[in-house]
């Protein structure tokens, strides 16, 4: 009998990736207290994003480097991606990365919702 690979039950979460507008990192196989509430907050910022119509794919290795993850999003051709980090999340807010031109901006989820509906 096959092993389910470790991400497996993340499909039903991940939508269309070459639709998709934005995406977010968002498991770990050790969850820590700090990583389970990262993964929480993260969750709920993709259920407010879907709730306006914007595909989004939730990156599935919360411990791999940025790079790594932002390399993954141009690989597939996701337009958009969130980053959360410590200060962003102290800030209540997230960057908003462009990844055509690689323009960055600090913004509040709604208004990250309200720039990638402009935009589409």
């Amino acid at each position: 009998m096959k092993s389910k690979k470790s991400t497996e039950w993340l499909e039903p979460l991940r939508l269309d990736e070459k639709a998709s507008k934005a995406f977010y990192s968002a498991v770990s196989t050790k969850p820590s207290k700090e990583v389970l509430e990262k993964q929480v907050k993260l969750f709920e910022i993709a259920q407010k994003l879907r709730k306006n119509n914007i595909s989004t794919v939730l990156y599935p290795v919360i411990n791999d480097k940025l790079d790594k993850q932002l390399k993954y999003a141009d690989k597939k051709g996701i337009p958009y991606v969130v980053i959360i980090g410590p200060e962003e999340a102290e800030k209540k807010v997230v960057k908003l990365k462009d990844m055509k031109s690689g323009d960055q901006q600090s913004l509040t989820i709604k208004e990250v919702i309200k720039t990638l509906n402009i935009k589409t």
